[in-house]
């Protein structure tokens, strides 16, 4: 698919620069990424303000791209990469993609897990990345939203055991 964009996610810290090596302004950011194939997000991990306007670049791609594909006859997709999640928690990723909301009722609500708490619950168990997921909540859940048809979550990176044996 021509449209498709891919956003990556992982701890590495950088500046936004221009030529003129001025910082950017967040609105020029979203301009310029809407336009792309690819962006590479270099984050501290779990900073609020970082994770805030990762929602805002994130969410401004996916309604660029919805308002373009409305106007033209392609579809776009977007792929987003965590370094949070190991390869082998992409089938982790995929399900709580495919889960449906469920509706809690008064007697059930002490009971009810939402679908990213159950993400996290299952992230636990499986403890090999040890992330604090909470501080992308938001992000998570409207990615669940929106649907593996328009944005599709992947685990990125080796598992850690195997990382560090090296």
């Amino acid at each position: 698919n021509n449209n498709t964009i891919i956003v990556i996610i992982m701890d590495f810290p950088f500046k936004l620069l221009t030529t003129s090596r001025r910082f950017i302004s967040p609105n020029e950011l979203f301009t310029k990424a809407c336009g792309t194939k690819l962006v590479w997000f270099g984050e501290f991990h779990s900073e609020e303000r970082i994770t805030i306007f990762l929602e805002q670049l994130i969410r401004n791609i996916t309604t660029s791209s919805t308002s373009e594909s409305s106007s033209s006859s392609s579809n776009s997709k977007m792929h987003i990469v965590w370094e949070h999640f190991s390869l082998e928690m992409n089938d982790l990723l995929k399900e709580y993609q495919q889960q449906q909301k469920q509706q809690c009722t008064n007697n059930n609500k002490q009971q009810h897990l939402t679908l990213f708490d159950q993400l996290v619950e299952d992230y636990k168990k499986i403890g090999t990345e040890g992330h604090d997921l909470k501080p992308y909540r938001k992000i998570l859940e409207y990615c669940q939203e929106q649907g593996s048809n328009r944005i599709q979550l992947h685990g990125g990176f080796i598992p850690r055991p195997y990382a560090s044996a090296f």
